[in-house]
Order: C-alpha cells, then sequence, then structure tokens
C-alpha cells in the first residue's frame, strides 16, 4: 500500500508533536534540553554528549540523537588573564559553533 502525501505529511506533524512532548517533560524533570537547530530534536545534555557506539564525544563537541549533525565550540579569539594580585581569572574570548565530523 502506498502512503499518500497527506498521510507522510501527518506522520511528520505527529513526530513533532512527540518531539515537543518529549522536550515538555525533559524540561518538567529540571534537565536542560538542547534542541537540535537542524531537524528540531530536543534532549538532555547527556544525550547530545554521548554516542551508542563510541561513548563520550571529547571536551566541547555535541552531536544531535536524532539527525547526527555534530558540532563544537571553539574559541575565536583568545582569551586573557586577569590578575589582581591575590587571584587570577581566565576569561574566554569569542566561542562561535564551528561543524565537525560525525561520530557513530
Amino acid at each position: 500500500m502506498r502512503r499518500t502525501a497527506a498521510q507522510d505529511e501527518e506522520q511528520k506533524r505527529e513526530q513533532q508533536r512527540q518531539r515537543i512532548t518529549q522536550a515538555r517533560a525533559t524540561l518538567a524533570k529540571g534537565a536542560e534540553a538542547i534542541t537540535c537547530g537542524q531537524c528540531g530534536e530536543a534532549n538532555s545534555l547527556e544525550a547530545w554528549t554521548q554516542r551508542p557506539l563510541s561513548g563520550a564525544l571529547p571536551l566541547g563537541q555535541f552531536q544531535c540523537p536524532a539527525c547526527g549533525y555534530a558540532f563544537q565550540r571553539r574559541e575565536t579569539t583568545p582569551g586573557e588573564v586577569w590578575d589582581n594580585g591575590r587571584e587570577r581569572l581566565y576569561i574566554p574570548g569569542k566561542i562561535e559553533e564551528a561543524a565537525c565530523q560525525p561520530q557513530m
């Protein structure tokens, strides 16, 4: 049996409703949800930093658990060290998102 365009569209809407419901449930539990800019999937930080086969991603790398879109947060301008004599603070430079190679 072939699916019609209307059935495909309804299935997409249902999947989107399920994602929204899942995101709301995640937020209701007090966990922060990260939403993918590519597919709209919302999930916890843990889901964005773990892969089923390779385990934990390198520090600063994130990957959507649904579509596999991967990115890193990179410091594009150097940070500076602030020293007042008693303590030293590192103030990071500008941080931007850069696409990277997805992992399994």
